[in-house]
Parts: C-alpha cells; sequence; structure tokens
C-alpha cells in the first residue's frame, strides 16, 4: 500500500501476465483520492470499472453528468470521452479493475452497460461488501508466485464472478 500526492489511500496490482483469457486484466486497484481530484477529460484504449464503496464524486461519460456515490459502479469504455471528480467534502473511496477490449465490451452490452448508461447500481450493503471482497481477491493475487500465468488464471476467475455480480444487480 501507498500513498500519492492526490491520494490518502492507493493501492495497486499489476498483472504480470495479462493477454491470456478472453477477459484480459491489466490491472487492478484501491484508492481514496483527496477532495476534488479529477481525471480527465480523457479517452482510454481499456475498459476501466470502478466501485465506488464510500463517498460520492462526479463520472462524466459522453457528455452525461452522472452523481456517483456508495454502491455505484462506473464503467469506462475503450474509446468514450469521460473525466471524473472526487466531491469536494466527501471524496469516494473505491476499488477499480482494468481490462483489455479483448472480450469486454461485447460483455459488458450484454449486462447493458454503453456510453449512455455507464453506471450499474447497488444499494444492499452486504452486495457492496461483496464486491469490495472480490476486488480485493483479484488484486491480492498478483505477483505472489513464481507462476504468473496462474495469477492472471485466479484473477480471471475473481473477475468473473465480480462480472456476474455485477449483472445481477
Amino acid at each position: 500500500m501507498s500513498i500519492l500526492p492526490d491520494h490518502t489511500l492507493y493501492t495497486i496490482g499489476m498483472n504480470p501476465s495479462p493477454g491470456g483469457h478472453d477477459l484480459n486484466i491489466l490491472f487492478s486497484g484501491e484508492g481514496t483520492p483527496v477532495p476534488r481530484h479529477k481525471i480527465g477529460p480523457i479517452i482510454h484504449d481499456y475498459c476501466l470499472i470502478h466501485t465506488v464503496l464510500t463517498g460520492q464524486g462526479i463520472f462524466e461519460c459522453a457528455g452525461i453528468v452522472h452523481h456517483c456515490q456508495a454502491g455505484d459502479t462506473f464503467v469506462i469504455l475503450p474509446g468514450v470521452l469521460f473525466s471524473y471528480e472526487a466531491d469536494d467534502r466527501n471524496p469516494w473511496h473505491y476499488n477499480w479493475v482494468a481490462l483489455q477490449e479483448k472480450g469486454t465490451n461485447l460483455l459488458l452490452a450484454d449486462m447493458g452497460v454503453t456510453p449512455a448508461r455507464p453506471i450499474i447500481r447497488c444499494t444492499d450493503e452486504a452486495e457492496l461488501r461483496s464486491l469490495a471482497e472480490m476486488y480485493r481477491h483479484l488484486r491480492i493475487g498478483f505477483n505472489q508466485s513464481d507462476h504468473p500465468w496462474l495469477e492472471d488464471l485466479q484473477a480471471s476467475g475473481w473477475l468473473r464472478l465480480l462480472l456476474h455480480k455485477l449483472a445481477m444487480l
């Protein structure tokens, strides 16, 4: 775990061997940015999924502003202009996972996630804790063994469980 100047908490797990599956995980993390910390406007060439655990902020995607709070998952799709900013009084704490595009866009579209509808809402606290635990398992497996492909395989399993839970919300 480390602290960056623009975060009070920041931890990240990098996949040492991405690319072996239809859902390729690049990295996963957890963070609490300082008030009004902003990313963008920018376009990524990968998918980035954030789940807000506490606090709030603003996510703008394809020109639409979304006010996000605990329980909201916002999805950044490849090639789509976005920005997001932590609230000035109650900055969010979130988990995230970055995925290469290979099979991601079709899966997310099947889940109903589009640039016009990039938010998934979770209103149940137990479900939100379960999502946070899946992110944690996904992240902590990286760089723990001499077999990076097995770490990728394990993370891929946790990602599939995470996406299943998000699709069921």
